[in-house]
C-alpha cells in the first residue's frame, strides 16, 4: 500500500512539474516577443522623435562655427537692413568684390552668412573635430547624450571627426546641410544615443501600447493555462486514478492494491492500454497465451470468460471500473455504471 500510494503522488508531482515548466515557458516566451516588438517600437520611434532636434542642432552649430570663424576675419557687407529679403549681395573680400544672386528672396543675414562661408572655405576652413564639439554641447543642451560625429564635404570630398565612421553601427544622420551660397560645402551630423535616452524621447504612445500588450498576454496566459489545467485535469482524471506495476505485477486503483492473478493482471493491463476501443477476444488469447490455438477453441473460450469472470470480481472491490462486453466489438474497461452486465461474456 505505501508503495502504490508514493507511485501516484510521484506521478502527480512530476505532472505538476510539467504544467508549471510549460507555464513558465508560456511567459518567457510572451515577455520575450512583447520586450523586442517594444524595443523595436522604441528604437523607431526615439529616432523619428530625435531626428528633428538633431537637425535643429545641426543648424544652430552651423551659426555658432559660423561666428567663431567669422572673428578672425574682417569681412564687409553692402547694406545695413539685415532683416529685410534680398535678391543678390555683394560681398568685400581679399579678392575683391563678388555679386552672388537668388533665385528667390531670403533673408539679408542668411546670405550674408552663406555669402561669406564660401570665402571661408578657401581662407579658413571647417574644422569637423571642432565642429563635433560644437555640436555635441548642443546636442546635451537638447536632452540627448551619446556619441557624436561630423562628415564635411568639400568638393566631393569627405572629411569625417571620426575615423572609424563606416564601422560606426546603429547611427542616426542628419540631412546634408549646405553652408555656402554656391553649394560647394555640406555638413552632415551623426550621434548614437544611449537607452535612457531612447526611452525619454520615446512617445506615450508607445508606452500605452506595451501596457496594453502586457494586459493582453497576461489575460491571454491566464485562459491558457486555465485551458490546459482543465484539459489536463481531463485526460488525466481516469489514467491517474490507477497505476500499472508491470515489473512487480500489481495494480493500484484510487490508492488500493488490487488482489490479482497472473491472467487478470495481463488482461487489466490489455484493456487499459485500449480503454478508448474495445478489444476483441482473438486479441485477448494472443496476449494472454503464447500459442492459443493448440489448447482448442472451446478450451480458449472457456478460459476467456472465466478470466473477465475473475476481473470483474475484483474491480467490484474499487467501485470504479467495470469490463463492458458489446457483441461483435468486444470488451472494453469503462467507467463503473449502474447498468446490468452480463457475467457469461
Amino acid at each position: 500500500m505505501p508503495i502504490c500510494h508514493t507511485f501516484i503522488t510521484f506521478a502527480q508531482q512530476t505532472n505538476n512539474v510539467s504544467m508549471k515548466n510549460n507555464k513558465i515557458f508560456l511567459y518567457a516566451l510572451v515577455i520575450g516577443l512583447t520586450g523586442l516588438v517594444f524595443a523595436l517600437a522604441v528604437q523607431k520611434n526615439s529616432e523619428s522623435n530625435i531626428k528633428p532636434i538633431l537637425e535643429d542642432a545641426l543648424q544652430e552649430s552651423i551659426l555658432i562655427d559660423f561666428h567663431r570663424r567669422q572673428n578672425s576675419k574682417r569681412f564687409s557687407t553692402s547694406g545695413s537692413h539685415l532683416g529685410k529679403k534680398i535678391k543678390h549681395i555683394k560681398i568685400q573680400t581679399e579678392n575683391g568684390i563678388e555679386t552672388f544672386h537668388f533665385e528667390d528672396s531670403i533673408e539679408q543675414f542668411k546670405a550674408t552668412q552663406l555669402a561669406m562661408q564660401y570665402t571661408f572655405i578657401r581662407t579658413n576652413p571647417l574644422n569637423p573635430k571642432d565642429f563635433n564639439t560644437i555640436f555635441q554641447k548642443e546636442l546635451e543642451k537638447m536632452g540627448i547624450e551619446g556619441r557624436t560625429g561630423i562628415i564635411y564635404h568639400h568638393n566631393g570630398i569627405a572629411h569625417s571627426s571620426e575615423s572609424d565612421f563606416n564601422s560606426f553601427q546603429g547611427i542616426v544622420l542628419t540631412e546634408k546641410a549646405f553652408i555656402d551660397i554656391k553649394n560647394t560645402a555640406s555638413i552632415q551630423a551623426w550621434v548614437n544615443y544611449n537607452t535612457l535616452t531612447a526611452l525619454r524621447h520615446t512617445s506615450a504612445s508607445v508606452y500605452i501600447l506595451l501596457a496594453g500588450c502586457i494586459l493582453a498576454s497576461t489575460i491571454l496566459i491566464r485562459l491558457l493555462s486555465s485551458r490546459k489545467s482543465k484539459n489536463h485535469t481531463e485526460e488525466t482524471e481516469d489514467k491517474e486514478k490507477f497505476t500499472i506495476d508491470a515489473e512487480n505485477k500489481t495494480i493500484c486503483i484510487d490508492g488500493k492494491m488490487l488482489k490479482t492473478t497472473s491472467m487478470t493482471f495481463k488482461l487489466f493491463q490489455l484493456l487499459a492500454d485500449n480503454m478508448d476501443s474495445f478489444v476483441t477476444r482473438r486479441q485477448i488469447e494472443e496476449a494472454l497465451w503464447e500459442n492459443p490455438d493448440k489448447e482448442g477453441t472451446n478450451a480458449i473460450g472457456n478460459r476467456i470468460n472465466q478470466t473477465v469472470s475473475t476481473l470483474r470480481n475484483e474491480l467490484k472491490e474499487t467501485s470504479r471500473y467495470q469490463i463492458n462486453y458489446e457483441r461483435g466489438k468486444g470488451y472494453q474497461l469503462t467507467q463503473f455504471t449502474e447498468e446490468a452486465e452480463n457475467p457469461e461474456t
